[in-house]
């Protein structure tokens, strides 16, 4: 498929295609397509905040196209042999913790960095989440800067998630 945002190639000539550009500009790019009634996938991070995210959700369902946001993180090997197995797990913690560099100093965490984890948690518990808690706190500006959140499901599972931008571990991991 084509990558979405390419201005040369003619949007008559494709159905749906892949949103690979930086975050500062799919929103907009996003948003010319989805007027066009093209289907879309977005690369993470999907948009610079929830206000843009909501629109592109409502445009999107008013032009009755799909819209597919993902990472590839499901595509992983790895993840894809331990998902084949009949798992009941009862209690999954992760944390994602990074240095700020590109998009990720100005994207909230939940749009990036917990957003992996929040699709793995979901795939793995077959069960509906039934009660959420979060915090979320802002050191570097006024989106948050470190996320918890608590995913309590049916089935008894409890998901604790935590992520944040802020790290004393560069990317070498020194």
């Amino acid at each position: 498929p084509p990558f979405l945002g390419d201005d040369e190639t003619p949007t008559e000539q494709w159905d749906a295609g892949m949103m690979l550009n930086p975050t500062a500009q799919k929103f907009e790019s996003a948003k010319r397509d989805l007027k066009k009634l093209k289907h879309i996938f977005i690369e993470k991070p999907f948009t610079s905040n929830i206000d843009e995210l909501e629109t592109l959700l409502s445009m999107q369902r008013e032009a009755n196209v799909k819209i597919q946001l993902g990472s590839g993180l499901r595509s992983n090997t790895e993840f894809i042999e331990i998902s084949k197995k009949s798992l009941k797990p009862l209690y999954i913690e992760t944390q994602n913790f990074s240095t700020t560099v590109g998009d990720s100093a100005t994207v909230p965490v939940v749009l990036n960095l917990m957003l992996d984890d929040i699709d793995i948690a979901l795939a793995l518990v077959k069960s509906e989440v039934q009660k959420i808690s979060a915090i979320g706190v802002g050191i570097i500006n006024d989106t948050p800067d470190i996320v918890n959140a608590r995913l309590e499901f049916g089935n008894g599972c409890l998901v604790t998630l935590t992520a944040g931008r802020i790290s004393g571990v560069d990317r070498k991991g020194t």
